[in-house]
């Protein structure tokens, strides 16, 4: 009976793995720390005073977004992000730098999904200048795959934003990961499992 009982609790540990599923804390961005180069990312719209610094960022490079004030584009640089999967929430964090005071407390940045400059999922104004501060959101997943941009001198053609700006930010250490399962909905995943295994002990010590 006793090596029954340890097949039968091997098997429900073996179920278990099975049906309650393994969240990913993976970063999905690559080369979100600009460290050496901006490989991997589409920038546009950049100027000569914007693109890749190899210094003054949080720990070394970083890029700065920086297009002139110009009413028909913004600076941009923007990533496609695979292997998402569909209805899960994920979180973009990122780090963001005030670079140029043109038009402080107007909102001039903002992070995109699929849709530059139609599609905001995070706007903000200026931040103190040139100090790094961290910043995040989150989107639902649609598909297995999304375009993310980070923007900045926005104008009204985005959503929100009710002026132009000519305010150049820099970013850095870029990463978009799946969001954790809330604890209580994890304890319930797990409590059909926990009763089965109490069931299985009890009649074990009988």
């Amino acid at each position: 009976m006793k090596i029954k009982h340890i097949m039968m609790i091997n098997f429900f540990l073996i179920f278990l793995t099975m049906v309650v599923p393994v969240e990913s804390n993976a970063n999905l961005i690559t080369n979100g720390d600009f460290e050496n180069d901006y490989s991997f990312w589409t920038p546009s719209h950049i100027d000569g005073s914007g693109g890749h610094r190899d210094w003054g960022g949080v720990h070394g490079g970083f890029f700065l977004l920086n297009d002139g004030g110009s009413p028909e584009s913004d600076p941009a640089i923007s990533q496609t992000i695979y292997g998402l999967q569909v209805g899960k929430t994920y979180t973009v964090k990122w780090d963001q730098l005030y670079h140029y005071p043109d038009y402080p407390g107007d909102i001039g940045f903002g992070v995109f999904l699929n849709n530059q400059p139609e599609n905001p999922i995070a706007l903000n104004g200026s931040t103190a200048l040139d100090i790094w501060q961290t910043f995040s959101t989150t989107f639902n997943a649609a598909g297995t795959s999304a375009v993310l941009y980070f923007a900045a001198e926005l104008d009204q053609r985005t959503p929100g934003v009710f002026t132009r700006t000519d305010m150049g930010y820099g970013i850095d250490n870029v990463s978009v990961t799946m969001a954790p399962v809330p604890l209580p909905s994890a304890l319930l995943l797990f409590a059909p499992g926990l009763a089965g295994l109490a069931a299985i002990r009890r009649r074990f010590t009988k």
